[in-house]
This record gives structure tokens, C-alpha cells and sequence, in this order.
């Protein structure tokens, strides 16, 4: 626990801090989504050897379909301008928004929950 917080805190620290430097507050960014790349490593390298926990692969391939969206939505600002910036990312964002509620109505039934617990209440 103590090393998993230390490693987090001076990694968040360092490659904010670095990027800042390098690039300002694009290059913050940067450091922001480097930190957070290793950091899923090393949790995954530390939870596998530790807890003998594995992620499903099934995971892995919802988590790289987000990524993917989540880097597109990214890399629209960097090589368009204005509105076809925005209409990627928003188009991004909702494909990720609808896959999302998909995977958990799949998982949990989410869309059972929302009518049970949310809807029914307000009647």
C-alpha cells in the first residue's frame, strides 16, 4: 500500500511537472496520460504477481475500444480546428457513451436498474 501510494504520488508529480516544463499546460496533459499509462501497468504488473489477479480478455478489448474513442476524441483537437474538431469529438463521445451503456446493461442491466431504482420512483 505505502509503495503503491508513493509510486503514484511521485510519478503524478514528476511527469506533470516535467510535462508543464517541456510542453505547458499541453504538454501537462501529456505527462497526465503518460503517468496514468504506467501506472495501469504497474498496478496490473503488482496485482498479477501479489494477488495472482489476471484482467479477462474481455476487458482488455472493452478497455482498448474506449481508449481508442477516448485517443480519437484527443487527436481531433491536434489535427483539426473548429467545428470538425468538435463534431469528431462529440461523435466520439457518444459512441463511447452508448458501447458503455451496452457493456452494463450486458454485465448488470443497467437499463433495469435506471427503470426500477430512478424511473419508477418519480411516478
Amino acid at each position: 500500500f505505502i509503495i503503491e501510494g508513493g509510486y503514484t504520488n511521485l510519478s503524478f508529480l514528476i511527469f506533470c511537472a516535467a510535462g508543464y516544463y517541456l510542453g505547458g499546460l499541453e504538454g501537462l496533459g501529456y505527462g497526465f496520460v503518460l503517468m496514468h499509462i504506467l501506472y495501469f501497468i504497474f498496478i496490473n504488473i503488482l496485482n498479477r504477481r501479489l494477488y495472482e489477479f489476471k484482467m479477462s480478455k474481455e476487458f482488455i478489448v472493452m478497455f482498448m475500444i474506449l481508449l481508442i474513442l477516448t485517443f480519437a476524441a484527443f487527436i481531433s483537437f491536434t489535427i483539426a480546428d473548429g467545428v470538425l474538431a468538435y463534431s469528431i469529438s462529440i461523435l466520439a463521445a457518444a459512441v463511447s457513451i452508448i458501447y458503455s451503456y451496452i457493456q452494463l446493461d450486458m454485465r448488470i442491466g443497467i437499463k433495469e436498474f435506471i427503470y426500477n431504482r430512478i424511473l419508477k420512483k418519480s411516478e
